[in-house]
């Protein structure tokens, strides 16, 4: 079964989900993507390489409400997108089980659309699959960015009412901390959340001073940890033993 016809596809609902895609030809995976929108008729894919059009490929759709969707498509063109360069996908062979998969999906994301939203920056695209699930999950609306451009983007879109950063400590070139200040001085309502891995201590306690965060999640994580980090109240003096300073 192939997607629904070209006119089907445009009155289709599509839906911003947080979802991360891993892009396959053959078994050479191409790159890892945001998804920006999704519809039963294909995926267009953001921060991630464009290839030409009508390539054949294998997108995987990772994150809020699916662990592992593995979806045939071509590429149909490149998409401008707030100023990036996206990449638009048909679905093709789209068996029965799956559009009823893809439909629910997209029928989660409109559910949750009026939620506040958890702003979820990393480098790495399965940290974000993986936080995207746990925060639907907690009833959390998940708005990933691969980029501290597309976290920017997320700050500044009234529709996305940020209400939490949750920020890695080593997003590209290092910018965790720094994207975490800007969020302090300029969106000060915003709760920041500082996620870390396994640094030294001393690397950690610069890292909380120099972004101002107000609470702490270290990987792994569980649901407990995680929703506790997304807590208002924390409060920094508790976030290391030994940090004097509360904000």
């Amino acid at each position: 079964m192939n997607a629904p016809p070209s006119s089907d596809r445009r009155s289709a609902p599509r839906a911003h989900v947080a979802l991360v895609a891993s892009l396959f030809q053959g078994e050479e995976c191409i790159g890892q993507y945001l998804v920006r929108n999704l519809s039963l008729g294909g995926v267009l894919l953001i921060s991630g390489p464009i290839l030409a059009p009508g390539s054949a490929c294998r997108v995987v759709l990772r994150g809020a409400c699916v662990s592992h969707l593995s979806v045939a498509g071509e590429t149909l063109r490149t998409a401008p997108t707030a100023g990036e360069a996206g990449l638009a996908v048909s679905f093709r062979d789209v068996t029965p089980s799956l559009q009823a998969e893809l439909q629910h999906v997209v029928d989660e994301a409109m559910q949750s659309v009026d939620r506040p939203g958890v702003l979820v920056y990393d480098a790495d695209a399965d940290t974000l699959a993986a936080l995207a699930e746990d925060l639907h999950l907690l009833g959390r609306r998940a708005l990933l960015a691969l980029t501290p451009l597309e976290a920017v983007r997320w700050l500044c879109d009234a529709h996305a009412r940020v209400e939490t950063a949750l920020v890695g400590l080593h997003g590209r070139a290092g910018a965790g901390p720094d994207l975490l200040a800007f969020v302090a001085e300029e969106f000060p309502g915003v709760h920041r959340v500082l996620l870390h891995d396994d640094v030294a201590a001393d690397e950690l306690l610069a890292a909380i001073e120099e972004s101002n965060a107000r609470a702490l999640l270290s990987k792994p994580w569980n649901g407990v940890e995680l929703a506790a980090a997304l807590r208002r109240e924390a409060r920094r003096a508790s976030l290391v033993p030994g940090l004097s300073r509360a904000s």
